[in-house]
């Protein structure tokens, strides 16, 4: 039975190979093959033949060829062109609608509201008062020594004197966290609404809602304070006459 299967096997094998044989292309390769091999009268390789005879070197289905690989490469170079050519028109167009632009409008104030602080309202009123009439981009490292310990806020009160331009103060480290993010977006909202020397006129706190603490025997403390900085004025001395 083996025998019979391998028979009938190589039978079908040898009828392909006389159909692919029987087609007129591979006719005509054989033909110019054995037409280059008489003239020279050497054995050369396969090659070789399709070299001097003309004849495009055989191909198995599915593979590349260095020329089409070549092609493709080119094509794939020319469609990464083409996008950056999109893309750059693409960045010109939006630059030259935001040139085309309305006008920014110049604006008098910038605010900042910080609803239901869970700071001291004692404490919130120490800093406002230390820190209006001032730049808010200058009063954010003084803040931020205070946190550390190094500087004091002047507070009223029977409390212990500190060293510095004061009798008295406290670090408030807890406020002062706090009012370093409301001083932050104070200068960013200064610097959209277009005021270049801004100084704090305005730094107001007041009681919030106090919720009740587990229990409800205490409240939480709340605070809301509200921030408003303009430009800077400079006063013009006017000389009387004798």
């Amino acid at each position: 039975m083996e025998k019979q299967y391998t028979q009938e096997k190589n039978e079908k094998l040898n009828a392909r190979k006389e159909d692919v044989k029987s087609m007129p292309a591979q006719k005509v390769r054989e033909e110019k093959k054995a037409k280059v091999s008489e003239g020279l009268g050497k054995e050369i390789s396969s090659a070789e033949i399709d070299a001097l005879a003309g004849v495009a070197p055989k191909t198995v289905p599915g593979e590349l060829t260095k020329e089409a690989v070549a092609e493709g490469f080119k094509g794939e170079k020319r469609e990464e062109k083409k996008e950056e050519e999109k893309e750059t028109k693409k960045e010109e167009k939006k630059d030259e609608k935001k040139e085309k632009g309305k006008p920014k409008i110049k604006k008098e104030k910038a605010i900042v509201n910080g609803l239901n602080l869970g700071i001291s309202k004692k404490h919130s009123m120490a800093i406002c008062n230390f820190i209006r009439g001032k730049n808010p981009e200058d009063m954010i490292p003084i803040l931020e020594r205070v946190v550390k310990l190094k500087v004091a806020i002047p507070m009223k009160g029977e409390i212990p004197h500190r060293k510095g331009k004061m009798m008295s103060g406290r670090y408030p480290v807890n406020a002062s966290k706090v009012f370093i993010g409301l001083l932050k977006t104070l200068n960013g909202n200064c610097s959209v609404n277009g005021i270049d020397n801004p100084v704090i006129t305005l730094a107001v706190p007041n009681d919030a809602s106090r919720p009740f603490k587990r229990g409800g025997s205490m409240r939480f403390k709340r605070t809301n304070v509200y921030l408003e900085a303009r430009e800077k004025v400079e006063k013009v001395k006017v000389e009387k006459g004798k």
